[in-house]
């Protein structure tokens, strides 16, 4: 018989009896496990015969990474056998499929979704490929780390002048706290919520870098032009379109991290972004702690937007968009990701129905918003109450607050490297360490909050800020990790916006919690109200410590499917 194109159609019947026209050459498996040669027969070239396999062979683990191959699209691998130097197809590329059904790749021998050992040996690294050479994917990486801080920079630029913009505003203290640390605040984040959302459903579907891109202006614009600002309902305006771009960025980074590297090594690179979020955080409270007194509170907002509107320019000139898909052993091991390799799948309805019933998903989404509460309060409120309730210089709580963000660098980047080791020598370790360190983050802060800071040595604060900040900071980096590992290439991007929008809600309201504590219960100081908010670290702590008793399931089930008769094998084309 003579041999069939790639383009060719043929039918294949699915285990319900289903019929689906598949694009190539090939077998299936039917429901009873044996393997069918398909109507147009094999070709000569070195294709291996699918319909050589053993029976038995049937029970593999099953790659849900690419379970519609109608969507994934690459062209044959020709390799040398070492023996005779012929070319041959050694990795077949996926099969273009008309159908909506379910097509799921053989890994090889099938273990059970709860065991902790690897569903089949990894693929070796040295037969790992990615279409972007190593040295461009890390440009890329700092490009985007780079971006994100500088980002990050202008967040809590109002907090150590918020009595200064308040005198200027005609405020007086309670106003202060509620129209400047609350309402501010909490608009701020309550936009980014639903944007977080938005634009990491538009990850899955468009273009990650530009979007990042427009993210970017979007944000930085409206910083920019808090100089030129005279009401306080333009202040509001500016700070609402910035909290737009700030709760879209981290869920297009992270969905473009997925796609860079491997599982491996997912925990350190987020993060060295994580880490970079936390300076320029730090590095812009700083620049607005320390020059504000001498240039006004204006100008930090000019500073911290110009560099960041050219790194834009830098990476929409400079760096690539990754495909997505590339960096997943399931898919490498049956395409070759050369040129005309295009990974199709796109996010849907029933996908995002699939993220939510994902326990390891509600885990790390559901930690966000208690955990999130002290970070909101710390960042409004401290610099502030470290200057009127405990008589610190200006300066002196500036420099507390870049400790605590320099704590929270560290956390990140030790919990990020401890967390990515534990996980990588077994999975349930790596949330019970992280949980534990986010509820012990509670004590040292309590301790600066209550303690009466001027009996002390100017220096006492900034030992347990430091601890504070370190301990609250792991999940970052390896909440985003777990949520990349359990999750499809199509869905990160929602998956990590969802996380974003718990975050954000967590930020936005606990400022909005204490200026609501204050103005309800008028003999509330700022002190309890403070201290009721850091406890919101202890139920954090233990929600993410829950998702051990769910990752390695998730994670193998994203691997695994639990009928193994009910897949299609893989469609060989020929080597031309």
């Amino acid at each position: 018989m003579a041999p069939v194109g790639p383009r060719e159609s043929v039918e294949v019947e699915m285990r319900q009896g289903s019929r689906a026209k598949v694009e190539g050459l090939g077998s299936v498996a039917n429901s009873n496990g044996r393997y069918d040669q398909a109507e147009a027969g094999s070709h000569s070239n070195g294709v291996a015969n699918p319909s050589q396999q053993q029976p038995g062979s049937a029970r593999a683990d099953l790659g849900r990474l690419s379970i519609r191959t109608s969507k994934l699209t690459g062209s044959p691998r020709r390799d040398k056998s070492p023996a005779n130097g012929h070319h041959h197809a050694a990795k077949p590329s996926v099969a273009s499929v008309t159908s909506d059904t379910a097509l799921l790749l053989p890994r090889g021998e099938m273990l059970s979704s709860d065991d902790e050992m690897p569903l089949s040996p990894a693929l070796p690294i040295e037969q790992r490929r990615h279409p972007i050479p190593s040295w461009r994917r890390w440009y890329m990486v700092a490009v985007f780390t780079v971006t994100a801080s500088m980002l990050y920079a202008d967040q809590n630029l109002l907090a150590p002048n918020l009595t200064m913009i308040a005198d200027e505003f005609g405020f007086d203290p309670r106003e202060r706290d509620t129209y400047l640390g609350g309402i501010i605040s909490g608009a701020f984040f309550a936009v980014g919520a639903p944007s977080a959302i938005l634009l990491g459903w538009a990850s899955d579907k468009y273009n990650r870098r530009n979007l990042l891109f427009l993210v970017v202006l979007l944000g930085e614009g409206p910083c920019l032009a808090t100089y030129w600002v005279q009401r306080y309902w333009q202040l509001l305006l500016v700070r609402l379109l910035t909290g737009i771009s700030f709760g879209g960025t981290l869920p297009i980074l992270f969905s473009l991290i997925g796609d860079l590297f491997w599982e491996e090594h997912r925990a350190y690179v987020a993060a060295g972004i994580q880490i970079a979020t936390g300076v320029g955080l730090a590095v812009g409270q700083g620049i607005a702690g320390f020059s504000a007194p001498s240039i006004g509170w204006r100008w930090p907002f000019i500073i911290v937007a110009i560099p960041a509107i050219c790194m834009a320019f830098l990476m929409l000139f400079t760096v690539p968009e990754p495909p997505r898909g590339v960096t997943e052993d399931a898919i490498q091991k049956h395409c070759d990701l050369g040129e005309g390799y295009v990974y199709k799948e796109k996010i849907s309805w029933k996908k995002l129905g699939r993220v939510l019933s994902t326990p390891s998903n509600l885990c790390c989404i559901g930690q966000g918003l208690p955990g999130s509460l002290p970070w909101g309060v710390i960042l409004t409120f401290f610099n502030d109450y470290l200057v009127q309730e405990q008589h610190r210089d200006i300066g002196i709580a500036a420099s507390v607050l870049m400790v605590f963000g320099v704590g929270g660098g560290v956390g990140v980047f030790g919990g990020g490297l401890i967390g990515q080791l534990l996980y990588n020598k077994r999975k349930r370790i790596m949330p019970l360490f992280v949980g534990l360190c986010v509820m012990t983050a509670a004590i040292p802060m309590l301790w600066v909050v209550n303690a009466s800071l001027w009996k002390y040595p100017w220096y006492a604060p900034y030992v347990p800020v430091f601890l504070g900040g370190m301990l609250a900071s792991p999940p970052g980096p390896n909440a985003r990790a777990m949520l990349l590992n359990v999750n499809e290439p199509e869905t990160r991007g929602v998956a990590l916006g969802m996380m974003t929008v718990m975050d954000d809600c967590g930020r936005g309201l606990g400022p909005l919690l204490v200026a609501a504590i204050l103005n309800i219960f008028h003999g509330v100081s700022r002190l309890r109200a403070l201290n009721l908010v850091i406890l919101g670290w202890v139920p954090a702590g233990f929600i993410f410590g829950l998702s051990s008793l769910f990752v390695v399931k998730d994670v193998n089930d994203m691997h695994v499917c639990p009928d193994p008769f009910q897949f299609l094998v893989m469609h060989h084309r020929p080597a031309w």
